[in-house]
């Protein structure tokens, strides 16, 4: 079950509006759910493509050295994030 942030993203509802009605069975399928179609998205990429570091203007890390101010994450990275915080939930 992936969860639908709509009406959260729109602020149509407070996130405790928004989290009421969610078991903790509920979230745990929503985190698989999550996981599941991540990997199911990055299925066919390769090591160049997970590895790849991107210029990201907005990614501006002025006490980074000069020739890494903007770069912005790459996929291994945001996967890193994605599957500690899906771990420490």
């Amino acid at each position: 079950m992936l969860l639908d942030f709509t009406r959260l993203n729109n602020k149509e509802v407070t996130i405790y509006e928004f989290s009421k009605p969610f078991t903790l069975d509920d979230l745990r399928a929503a985190t698989h759910a999550s996981i599941d179609r991540m990997v199911a998205l990055l299925k066919d990429t390769d090591d160049e493509q997970i590895t790849f570091i991107p210029y990201d203007p907005d990614a501006d890390d002025p006490f980074a050295p000069a020739d890494e101010r903007y770069q912005g994450w790459n996929l291994a990275h945001l996967v890193l994030h994605v599957t500690a915080s899906a771990e420490e939930g």
